[in-house]
């Protein structure tokens, strides 16, 4: 097996990538989408493992340089403990996480080897050629971390075989998932109990009630300066700018025309939330909801209608297997059907500098996890 290096998205349409994944998040329209709407630093790394000339597996990398959305240490680190590593690393006591090599299917939540081999032991060596790959190419770069971020618990491969390799791990958080079983939406709500049933259906005659008109929008391009307006009053709630410019939606409409669209509320005629969807094959993504903070979002119930009620129900129609959520609001996901599954980063110093800081955020992480757990 040999390792070859892409330097954009563009590069790895030809590849035929898409024939090796189901993730939504890992085709080459979505990573190019990405990569041309200016969101955060990144350089394009992707790593392509061949086996006697036939492409087998695929990972996404980048280098990572520290901005705003995209910093490391911020992904990593509670604000407390980022400031102790910021601290340390200005008196040079320590080095700074970044730049690194990352590999990551950047905002989707969701990183995995895709590759179409299924014996185990083919597999492991597969990943042992690209764990190769990416340090020949992180010394050749003067790159001196490697990190693996969000690696689902479901990706045994990886999450088993980084360890050894010499990587520190920890659970990030928790993702969520819907497998789907039902031929339409009615049944799929006849699968509760009869009184969580009518409280589903309460919550989607709010709806009707608040006068919340729910439109599905594919060329969202024509939207894009609403979309960024709307993220952005729900980011200035939590005193942050947002990162999702009308540039952002625009490469995400253009590059994913096809497999993605928007799911949007209004009152009247003014944007007031929406969810984005983008799918692959047989799997869809839900992420990235966006509301503007006030009554009328509340009370009409518009979180719970497009990001559960109407992504379901088109799934369902859609004949998908599998509806992928991001972190954050579990109970009210599992609630809705989710099953969970533990999402794992995992970092590598190539120089012992980095590994005190390393470690710092890898005991917090796993301090946090574990108050977690014991429910404190």
């Amino acid at each position: 097996m040999r390792c070859e290096i892409a330097q954009s998205a563009r590069e790895l349409m030809a590849e035929g990538i898409d024939e090796l994944t189901v993730y939504p998040s890992q085709t080459a329209e979505y990573l190019a989408a990405l990569e041309s709407s200016g969101l955060g630093k990144r350089e394009p790394r992707h790593l392509l493992v061949f086996d006697k000339g036939e492409l087998v597996l695929f990972a996404p990398c980048y280098l990572q340089i520290s901005s705003e959305y995209d910093d490391l240490t911020r992904t990593l680190a509670s604000p407390r403990i980022r400031r102790l590593v910021d601290l340390a690393a200005n008196l040079r006591i320590l080095s700074r996480l970044e730049p690194a090599l990352v590999c990551s299917s950047p905002e989707a939540f969701y990183t995995v080897m895709s590759t179409g081999i299924k014996d185990p032991e083919e597999r492991k060596h597969a990943a042992l050629t690209m764990l190769g790959g990416l340090e020949e190419l992180a010394s050749a770069e003067g790159i001196e971390l490697l990190a693996f971020l969000n690696v689902p618990s479901r990706e045994e491969t990886l999450w088993n075989l980084l360890p050894v390799k010499g990587y520190e791990g920890f659970v990030r958080d928790q993702s969520t998932h819907l497998d789907i079983t039902w031929s339409d939406f009615d049944e799929y709500l006849h699968s509760f109990s009869r009184s969580r049933r009518k409280s589903y259906n309460s919550e989607i005659n709010r709806e009707t009630r608040y006068g919340l008109n729910i439109r599905e929008i594919t060329g969202f391009e024509s939207i894009k300066e609403s979309l960024s307006e709307v993220a952005s009053e729900m980011w200035g709630v939590r005193g942050k700018e947002s990162p999702f410019t009308p540039s952002y939606y625009e490469s995400m409409a253009r590059w994913m025309r096809g497999k993605a669209s928007i799911l949007a509320g209004y009152e009247g005629e003014k944007l007031q939330g929406f969810t984005l969807l983008f799918w692959h094959r047989d799997h869809m993504c839900a992420y990235q909801y966006s509301g503007r903070p006030n009554q009328f979002v509340r009370s009409s119930n518009l979180y719970f209608n497009i990001c559960y009620n109407r992504t379901i129900d088109k799934a369902i129609s859609m004949g998908m297997k599998w509806i992928r959520y991001g972190p954050g609001t579990l109970k009210v996901k599992i609630r809705r059907g989710c099953s969970l599954e533990d999402i794992g980063i995992f970092l590598k110093p190539l120089r012992k500098v980095h590994l005190p800081a390393i470690k710092i955020l890898v005991a917090h992480n796993r301090r946090t996890r574990s108050r977690l757990d014991s429910g404190s």
